[in-house]
């Protein structure tokens, strides 16, 4: 069984492979560092408009970001039942 994550997880793992501060990709991304720590440890959504700004400084497309969101919302909502 394949147990889902929070986006914020595999973009700090993102983070740390490429020697990206946390502070440094928050200012990036036009985050507060404090709002961009509560996304890294689960306690933020990732927005389509943040998923556009990742997908832009990383590469890749900002449907990656957004679609691992969804997963956890709904993993989420099915843990509530």
């Amino acid at each position: 069984m394949t147990r889902i994550k929070h986006p914020g997880i595999y973009l700090k793992a993102e983070l740390v492979s490429r020697g990206i501060t946390q502070k440094k990709f928050a200012k990036t991304v036009g985050m507060y560092p404090s709002h961009f720590s509560d996304l890294i440890h689960g306690r933020r959504k990732v927005s389509m408009k943040l998923a556009i700004k990742i997908a832009k400084d990383l590469g890749g497309i900002p449907e990656y970001w957004r679609e691992l969101q969804d997963a956890w919302d709904i993993y989420k909502i099915n843990q509530e039942k």
